[in-house]
């Protein structure tokens, strides 16, 4: 099957591939009809994924990049592995629980890159899959067969921030935060549209096998209702001292200290070791880094983008 697709060369798309070199690729063709920016290897993988085989005991955590997808894929395995602290301790999440997206995230010239789409289809069940897609590319199974599908969504002025320094760690990114913010707002980024990303799951949201769920809920409000909430979706439950050692387990300064969860080896590897993959897991910490001028556009962007939805926006209070 022939993809239709627009190759990315207006300005902003072009800073964006020039301050990429030599790591995961940049954004560089635009899918339709979703219009999801992926790099041009993506294309050599698309028609796999939507052809993959979907169990009806998979456990698929989606989200865009940067919203708690770490955090949520290590309660939902937890949960989901009868709370095996040494499971967890033993083994990097992301082969406890792979990112099918991964292999089509790299130039095609990567050779050593593993072939993610495989290493899931050979997973004993039940299988944990994480994936930034949007719903129209992910496997054409997968709302038939109707797993459990966990969705997570966050702010997107901090999900932007956090992508950027994400950027700069896998990316090799070397261009300046406005820039890279600008690109976020116009939709320009891998994974990009944000909102119609966001938009595209909340519509799920009347589904049985379909749970939606926030970084803010997780960090700002109260994890102990996200993680019963959580485990009453999966099945699942636990005794008060179980829940005193999860909760301390996803602890923020437990999470970025746990080497199975923090890419602590791979980043060594790249020699990026005054870099980390969780930072500092804030929410509003957007206004520590981010001008006014453009926060204003994210707020009119937000505006615009939720006009006619019904999704409850956290940013009300934030927007005049």
């Amino acid at each position: 099957m022939v993809v239709d697709y627009q190759v990315m060369d207006d300005d902003v798309s072009r800073r964006m591939q020039e301050s990429c070199k030599n790591a995961m690729a940049p954004p560089e063709i635009k899918l339709l009809p979703s219009n999801c920016v992926v790099p041009a290897n993506f294309l050599n993988y698309e028609q796999r994924i939507r052809d993959m085989d979907v169990r009806p005991d998979d456990v698929w955590v989606c989200s865009f990049p940067k919203c708690g997808t770490t955090w949520t894929q290590e309660m939902v395995w937890l949960l989901g592995n009868n709370i095996s602290f040494s499971g967890a301790k033993s083994l990097e999440l992301y082969k406890r629980f792979p990112f099918l997206d991964f292999t089509g995230l790299w130039p095609e010239n990567c050779t050593d890159i593993p072939d993610s789409i495989s290493f899931i289809e050979n997973l004993p069940s039940p299988r944990f899959i994480k994936s930034h897609l949007p719903p129209s590319l992910l496997p054409k199974q997968l709302f038939i067969v109707n797993p459990k599908i966990i969705y997570v969504h966050r702010n997107p002025k901090d999900a932007a921030v956090s992508y950027f320094h994400h950027f700069q760690l896998w990316n090799n990114y070397t261009g300046t935060l406005d820039e890279f913010l600008e690109a976020f707002v116009e939709d320009k980024l891998v994974f990009s549209p944000f909102w119609e990303h966001v938009l595209s799951f909340w519509e799920l949201k009347g589904r049985e096998n379909v749970l939606i769920s926030s970084f803010e809920e997780m960090k700002h409000q109260d994890l102990s209702k996200v993680l019963k909430k959580t485990a009453d979706f999966l099945g699942v439950t636990y005794t008060e001292e179980q829940e005193i050692e999860i909760l301390d387990h996803l602890s923020f300064k437990s999470m970025k200290n746990n080497p199975m969860v923090n890419f602590e080896n791979d980043i060594k590897e790249i020699g990026k070791e005054n870099m980390a993959f969780i930072r500092n897991g804030e929410v509003e910490g957007w206004k520590k880094e981010m001008t006014p001028e453009i926060a204003e556009k994210f707020d009119i962007w937000t505006k615009e983008k939720l006009n006619e939805s019904d999704f409850p926006s956290y940013l009300n209070k934030h927007i005049n």
